[in-house]
């Protein structure tokens, strides 16, 4: 059961149609976290090695991009180029982090490695509001009327990547329905994938 609960999580953080990131957001791809992973369980210094390279990659990243900025005139084009320098600056400090979370806090770390595929600055299409009112109808009532909740909110969206965000995340629902699960466990896992996705955030003091 325990693995089941894992996989759909896993599933959903993993899941682009809900959770993505802005340009510039992505610190690790899917082939990079893999070899992470590898080396986080052979070779401690090899993953710092990989993380601190990154780390500058990315400064030289920033410092071509401030270059640029200063040739741009076109105001939306400067306002996205500057969104994209601070992801990137967010970016920075969340690999040092991973550096320290190694050290002091490996179980934290240890989490992010065994759920996520990429890394980043994990954003979602469905506000928070939105994932909280989902999780407060699973703690009160069964899969019907949980269903027609959100078909209810697919129906009254307006914006194409929410809606399929939203029909994403029913599938995912049904999944943990058909789990022999209390309504508040459902309600729990809903509500920590909320966390999960903000611990990014934390973990560069926003």
């Amino acid at each position: 059961m325990a693995d089941e609960i894992k996989e759909i999580i896993k599933d959903i953080l993993n899941d682009r149609d809900i959770f993505f990131y802005h340009p510039g957001a992505k610190l690790f791809e899917k082939d990079e976290m893999n070899e992470l992973k590898i080396q986080y369980k052979t070779n401690q210094e090899k993953f710092k090695s990989i993380i601190e390279n990154k780390i500058e990659i990315i400064e030289e990243e920033i410092k071509d991009k401030n270059k640029k900025l200063r040739n741009i005139h076109d105001n939306w084009q400067k306002k996205q180029t500057k969104h994209f320098i601070r992801n990137k600056v967010k970016c920075q400090k969340l690999a040092r982090s991973l550096i320290d979370k190694s050290l002091d806090s490996p179980f934290l770390l240890e989490r992010i490695l065994n759920y996520l595929d990429d890394f980043g600055i994990l954003s979602y299409y469905l506000t928070y509001n939105m994932l909280d009112d989902v999780r407060r109808v699973m703690e009160e009532t069964n899969l019907q009327m949980t269903e027609q909740y959100v078909l209810y909110k697919i129906g009254k969206e307006r914006n194409s990547k929410k809606k399929k965000s939203l029909r994403s995340l029913l599938e995912y629902i049904e999944r943990l329905y058909a789990l022999n699960l209390s309504l508040d466990e459902r309600a729990f896992i809903i509500g920590k994938l909320i966390s999960f996705s903000e611990l990014p955030k934390v973990m560069v003091n926003e």
